[in-house]
């Protein structure tokens, strides 16, 4: 059979997505040779025909981001993890993040970006985490008991939090030890610990407890020092009787005079 080799050049009409024609002419074929028996029963005339563009495959990444909380955001940044971008193209638009200034991760989104009609864009999410400032005070998440019976454990235990001075708490301390220690009234404050050392920003007391009736406050302190706590008013009552006491005898006495004495 008869055997053509031919070869040339053309020019599309637009370089975008979809079928863009392309035009030949006789000046862009080069090297065309016929070969065989019958190659002079043929001749080259230049003619038209179309390209079908697909678009562009490319994947973007966000970057993740931080702050402390109450500062403004920082500008929300991506890579190009796959794929590229054609010669001259660029990216509109920017990322968006979902609302919230609370101490807490957020997603980066894509918000407006894109890469145009001739691209076909993949979007990774990434995280805007919030942090809380530096730890600035202690708060009392649990009172202790606000009624109690001298020498006998609080029912409730003090909980004790580690906050910023925006009263977020500091997750990420495991490290502040917290002090109990009695303010008001007389007495020294008793228990399994007296200190209590943060995990993940909270300090939790076991077995505080008082030997007198009396009502009594309790003063939180920290190292590193921060602002104090204090808690609301405890009134330890007398434990169950355990003993006889005299509490008054009368002197002199006169014999044979019937005199009195009070026990407690």
């Amino acid at each position: 059979g008869d055997v053509v080799v031919p070869s040339g050049t053309g020019t599309l009409a637009g370089k975008n997505v979809g079928a863009q024609a392309l035009t030949l002419t006789s000046g862009a074929l080069s090297g065309l040779t016929l070969s065989g028996a019958a190659a002079g029963n043929y001749t080259v005339t230049a003619g038209s025909g179309s390209v079908t563009i697909t678009t562009r495959s490319i994947t973007v990444t966000a970057d993740a981001r931080s702050k402390v909380y109450g500062a403004a955001d920082p500008v929300l940044t991506y890579q190009v993890t796959s794929g590229s971008l054609a010669i001259g193209d660029s990216f509109g638009g920017v990322l968006s993040r979902v609302a919230g200034e609370n101490v807490g991760t957020y997603a980066v989104q894509q918000g407006s970006l894109n890469a145009g009609a001739n691209y076909d864009l993949t979007f990774v999410a990434g995280n805007l985490t919030i942090t809380a400032a530096a730890p600035n005070k202690l708060t009392i998440a649990t009172q202790p008991s606000a009624v109690a019976a001298a020498g006998v454990a609080f029912t409730q235990q003090p909980v004790v939090r580690i906050e910023d001075v925006f009263g977020n708490l500091i997750t990420t301390d495991s490290t502040t030890v917290v002090t109990a220690t009695r303010l008001n009234g007389t007495g020294t404050l008793q228990g399994t610990s007296l200190t209590a050392t943060a995990v993940n920003g909270v300090a939790t007391f076991a077995g505080l407890k008082h030997t007198v009736a009396e009502t009594i406050t309790i003063q939180f302190t920290s190292s590193p020092a921060l602002t104090p706590a204090t808690s609301g008013n405890v009134l330890v009552s007398p434990a169950a009787a355990d003993r006889l006491t005299v509490a008054g005898f009368p002197n002199p006495q006169t014999a044979g005079v019937a005199g009195s004495v009070t026990v407690t």
